[in-house]
């Protein structure tokens, strides 16, 4: 063989070493494999931080979960995603988007006499504005890393993942991410113990035209504090309670077995959403009272200024666990002598069930 044929063989190799020892460090790079005795321990998740759509109840929720098919259409794997709870995260604010009717995802309302309802899609901007006074509430997800690099595939406009922008004041965030954040602040020896990183979906335009600042839903540590649900329910006049209830009575439809689990049928869904649907009308309505078209960011005058990026002292959550990595990490939370409560994580349910030591459960 010639040298310089013997040199491309040798380049060649190396690639494609590098490649596979890049795919094994990266899980989400290549599919994950399962045994023959189907044992999916080998699955890889990440936690990603979400605020708008993809939570629980909106129509892209379902973007979170990895869904395999074969080649007929059908679904051979579905993985669901986990919610953990909310953090705290200042330095952003959150905005509406009412989209203009040129846009890709805009829904334009039913023709008149038509008896068809259509829902129009609402989705939240939150923006880094490096402002104390400022923070949204993000909710936790725990995705398959497959599924992770999907899931603004098909969400709506502006939207990017930033692995370590907004720091997460853990003081403020709900208390299981505080355990879930301190035990890994703890295990790498992290010096910061009040404030982690983790990947936020983040938006990166501004469009005068169409973001409508989120209503406040509460003042906290000197921030003023949006929230995607609680936020839309007051800009709508609608109530979260009707989301979160047609969000209960559709589990639980889907845990007795029924053929058929509609999420629209239940009444509170079509309170809800009706109360959404007007809401957005107005806002497209009175567009010009609200907006301008200069199509700048706002340039925010801020009191004072928070910190972005990871210090050195500083954990960031941006790795990946396998399931029983997870569940390690949940069972070693409260294990000295005050351990009052363990958490039970059921991957195939997607729930997580907080255990005290009188035997009650209460799912998380």
């Amino acid at each position: 063989m010639k040298p310089k044929r013997i040199f491309i063989c040798f380049q060649k190799c190396i690639v494609a070493a590098i490649f596979l020892f890049a795919a094994s460090r990266h899980p989400y790079l290549v599919q994950a494999e399962k045994d023959t005795n189907n044992n999916d321990n080998n699955l890889s998740y990440y936690m990603i931080a979400v605020s708008g759509g993809l939570q629980d109840g909106y129509p892209d929720r379902r973007n979170l979960d990895y869904i395999e098919k074969n080649d007929q259409g059908q679904t051979v794997e579905t993985v669901k995603a986990i919610l953990l709870g909310k953090v705290f995260v200042r330095g952003y604010k959150a905005y509406l988007d009412v989209m203009e009717s040129d846009w890709r995802q805009y829904v334009p309302p039913s023709p008149p006499g038509s008896n068809i309802k259509v829902q129009p899609l609402i989705n939240p901007d939150v923006f880094p504005t490096g402002c104390y006074e400022h923070a949204n509430e993000y909710y936790v997800y725990l995705v398959d890393s497959r599924q992770l690099i999907l899931t603004l595939m098909g969400e709506p406009r502006f939207l990017s993942i930033s692995p370590d922008t907004g720091l997460v004041e853990l003081r403020h965030s709900s208390p299981l991410m505080q355990e879930i954040a301190r035990a890994e602040i703890l295990k790498g020896g992290f010096t910061n113990e009040n404030e982690v990183v983790l990947p936020l979906v983040t938006s990166v335009w501004f469009q005068s035209r169409a973001h409508f600042p989120s209503p406040i839903v509460k003042v906290v540590d000197g921030a003023e504090v949006t929230n995607f649900p609680d936020s839309l329910a007051i800009w709508a006049n609608a109530k979260d309670s009707d989301r979160l209830d047609y969000i209960a009575a559709h589990q639980e439809c889907l845990g007795s077995g029924k053929e058929k689990c509609d999420i629209k049928d239940h009444p509170s869904y079509q309170r809800y959403w009706e109360a959404i649907t007007k809401a957005i009308r107005n806002g497209e309505r009175t567009r010009e009272e609200w907006s301008n078209d200069t199509n700048q960011r706002p340039l925010w005058e801020c009191k004072r200024y928070v910190r972005f990026g990871a210090s050195k002292g500083t954990a960031r959550l941006n790795y990946p666990f396998t399931k029983q990595e997870f569940q390690d990490l949940m069972n070693s939370f409260g294990s000295g002598q005050d351990a009052d409560v363990k958490y039970e994580v059921d991957f195939d349910k997607a729930t997580i069930t907080m255990k005290s030591i009188s035997d009650s459960k209460v799912e998380l």
